[in-house]
C-alpha cells in the first residue's frame, strides 16, 4: 500500500514490480543466513536478525511519517479514487487468485529443499544452490514484469501465461529429472513466479484505479490463506502416499483453476476498459 501509494501514476507498474520482491529477497537473504547460524549453534541467531530487522522497519515507518502523510504521491494525484460499481466481486477474484497462486508457490518453495535430496539424491549444499535457481529467477522477472507494464503490457494476459506455464511444471514433475530437465523446470517455474505475484499486486490498481489501500486487505487475505493451505496440502499429500510427484497432478489441477480465473478477470478486465 505505501509503495503504490507513493509512487507516480507513470511508474507505478515498475513499484509494483519492486513490491513483489519482497518475497525473493526475503528468500535469499534467509537462505544465506541459514547456513552460518546453523553452524554457531542453532536457529536463534536467525529470530535475532529478524526482530533487529523488524525494529528498523518500524523505526523507519515512525520517522516517515513525521514528514508527511505516508503513500502521498509525489505527482499530486490522489491515492484513492471513487469504486466503480461491480468492483467488489472482481478483488473477491483476484484474492481467489492469489490464494491458489500462493498454494501452490510456497508448497513447492517449503518442499523443494527436501525434494532435491530425497527424490534426486543431491548433497544438502547443493540443494542451497538449487534451491536459489528459481528465487533468481523469478526476482529477475519480477522486475521485467514491472517494466513490460510500464510499456503497456496488461496484466490479464500476462497473469494467465505465467499460471499456465507453472501448471505445466507441476504436470511434468514426475518425469522431470536432477539433469538438465530439472535446471529447466526450476527456471520455467521462476519465470511464472516472478510474473505472477507482480500481475496479482497490479490488480488493484487495474480493478479500482490509482492505489486504493483498502483493496490490498482483501488481496493479502487471499494471499495468507494460500501461505497457510500450501506447506499443509503438500505435506498431507506426501503423508499420505509417500511419493513427492503425487504432489503434481493435485498442485497442477488447483494452478489451472487459478490460469482459468485469471482469463476471466482478463476478460472482465477488458470489458471495463471498453
Amino acid at each position: 500500500m505505501l509503495v503504490t501509494g507513493s509512487a507516480g501514476i507513470r511508474y507505478l507498474p515498475l513499484a509494483i514490480g519492486l513490491t513483489a520482491t519482497w518475497i525473493p529477497v526475503g528468500q535469499l537473504i534467509a537462505n544465506l543466513a541459514a547456513r552460518p547460524a546453523l553452524a554457531a549453534g542453532g536457529w536463534t541467531p536467525l529470530w535475532w536478525g529478524g526482530l533487529a530487522g523488524t525494529a528498523a522497519m518500524a523505526g523507519w515507518t515512525v520517522l516517515r511519517a513525521r514528514t508527511g502523510p505516508l503513500g502521498a504521491r509525489p505527482d499530486g494525484t490522489a491515492a484513492t479514487v471513487a469504486r466503480p460499481a461491480g468492483d467488489r466481486p472482481l478483488l473477491w477474484l483476484a484474492a481467489a487468485l492469489f490464494c491458489l497462486w500462493s498454494t501452490q508457490y510456497i508448497a513447492y518453495m517449503t518442499w523443494l529443499p527436501s525434494y532435491l535430496v530425497s527424490v534426486h539424491g543431491i548433497d544438502p549444499g547443493a540443494a542451497v544452490l538449487g534451491y536459489a535457481v528459481p528465487v533468481i529467477t523469478l526476482l529477475a522477472f519480477n522486475l521485467l514484469t514491472g517494466w513490460a507494464m510500464t510499456r503497456g503490457a496488461r496484466v490479464g494476459p500476462l497473469l494467465t501465461g505465467a499460471l499456465l506455464g507453472q501448471a505445466l511444471v507441476w504436470a511434468l514433475l514426475p518425469l522431470t529429472g536432477a539433469g538438465w530437465s530439472g535446471i529447466a523446470s526450476l527456471v520455467v517455474y521462476g519465470i511464472g513466479a516472478g510474473i505472477a505475484p507482480t500481475c496479482l499486486f497490479a490488480l488493484p490498481n487495474a480493478i479500482e484505479g490509482a492505489g486504493p489501500p483498502g483493496a490490498f486487505a482483501t488481496l493479502m487475505t487471499g494471499r495468507n490463506l494460500g501461505v497457510l493451505i500450501g506447506p499443509l496440502l503438500l505435506g498431507w499429500i506426501f503423508s499420505a502416499t509417500a511419493d513427492w510427484t503425487a504432489a503434481g497432478p493435485a498442485m497442477a489441477a488447483s494452478t489451472g483453476v487459478a490460469a482459468m480465473l485469471a482469463l476471466a478477470m482478463t476478460r472482465a478486465l477488458a470489458r471495463r476498459r471498453r
